[in-house]
């Protein structure tokens, strides 16, 4: 099967907004452990950060009203529910950056059985992130994704 549109490079960009608790710590996360460029603290605390063509804003969870959607309930990890991924180059070099930065891994690296190489770590706040290599626009879906995910 070949890839679907929906899988290829879009021209636009999407941000993601993970809302963290503790602002200094989670950008030293993202800057130093995974390498992201900080665009510098903005009022409220909204930071943009990128990583070529990803970008992310963090923003203070603090600053949401208690009833918010994304609020995490008393005892729950905040992004429960949600990957990140962060398709990379070179995953050797990110891996060792990460590896000497003492940041704990949730999985080490791996080649996976659909033909990707990736890690898995949580940030400050418990939002998960799987770094992988990239899905090549000539690969095959069957070749990438596990058949059970494929639609029959």
């Amino acid at each position: 099967l070949p890839i679907p549109s929906f899988f290829k490079p879009f021209s636009h960009y999407s941000v993601y907004l993970p809302f963290v608790d503790d602002l200094t710590e989670s950008v030293v996360f993202y800057t130093q452990v995974l390498g992201f460029i900080s665009g510098g603290e903005h009022i409220d605390g909204y930071t943009p950060l990128a990583y070529g063509n990803i970008k992310i804003a963090l923003n203070l969870r603090k600053n949401l009203p208690v009833d918010h959607p994304i609020q995490a309930q008393s005892g729950e990890r905040l992004g429960r529910g949600v990957e990140f991924v962060l398709e990379v180059n070179d995953i050797q070099s990110i891996y060792a950056r990460v590896k000497a930065s003492g940041w704990p891994l949730s999985d080490s690296l791996q080649t996976q059985p659909w033909g990707l190489t990736d890690f898995r770590l949580k940030d400050p706040d418990g939002y998960y992130w799987r770094i992988t290599t990239r899905i090549n626009s000539t690969d095959s879906l069957s070749s990438i994704i596990p058949n059970r995910y494929l639609l029959k």
